[in-house]
Parts: C-alpha cells; structure tokens; sequence
C-alpha cells in the first residue's frame, strides 16, 4: 500500500498544474487541520476481486479541499488531467459545496493498474 500512495504522491507532485495549484500541500491519509490554502487529501483502497492474492487490485479516492468552488474546480481539472495522462480510469466523481464555511470539497475515484 505504501509503494501505491508514494506512486500516487510522485505522480500528483510531479505535475506542475497540480501543484501550481495546491504547492507541496499533498497527502496520503490525513490532511493539516486548519489548512487556508487549497490542498489534496488521498487515500489507496484495496479491492480484493477474488480468493487469490494475485486477484487484488487497488484505488485512490483523492479530495480536493479550497476556499471555494471555482478554485476546487481548478485543482480537480488539473487532477482529471494529470490522472488521464497516466492512463487511470476515472470509476466516480462528485462535487460538494459549503457556503457557510467559505470551503470547497470535490472528489475523485481511481481504479489503478
């Protein structure tokens, strides 16, 4: 699972439409409290298709925090982008407003290979 997370962290980082962005503020598992800036919060699944160990498989779930939607917006085309690049496909996505904090959440949904 570490190798997966590292391999989605140096794919992430390594676009400069990602971080332009979002800067250094990527991370597997739990993001900094309080963050004003946007930021990435990813997490790594795995999907056990089978009853052999050679059947499992793995995803990411990467969330896009920011001030608001247009900025989320930004951030997650540039994902989406970055994602599509490294030929992952997309299995689910969605968009989630909040107003009254003045912060915006999108998510995005990876099969890896």
């Amino acid at each position: 699972m570490k190798a997966t997370a590292e391999r989605i962290t140096n794919i992430l980082k390594s676009s400069t439409d990602v971080t332009d962005l979002v800067g250094n503020r990527i991370y597997w598992g739990l993001g900094r409290q309080k963050e004003n800036e946007a930021a990435i919060v990813f997490s790594v699944q795995e999907q056990v298709n089978g009853a052999s160990a050679d059947s499992r498989s793995w995803a990411t779930t990467i969330r896009v925090y920011a001030g608001d939607m247009d900025q989320a917006s930004d951030v997650y085309e540039a994902l989406m982008s970055v994602m599509a690049t490294e030929g992952y496909f997309q299995s689910g996505a969605s968009g989630i407003s909040d107003d009254e904090a003045k912060e915006a959440v999108m998510e995005l949904t990876y099969n890896l290979k």
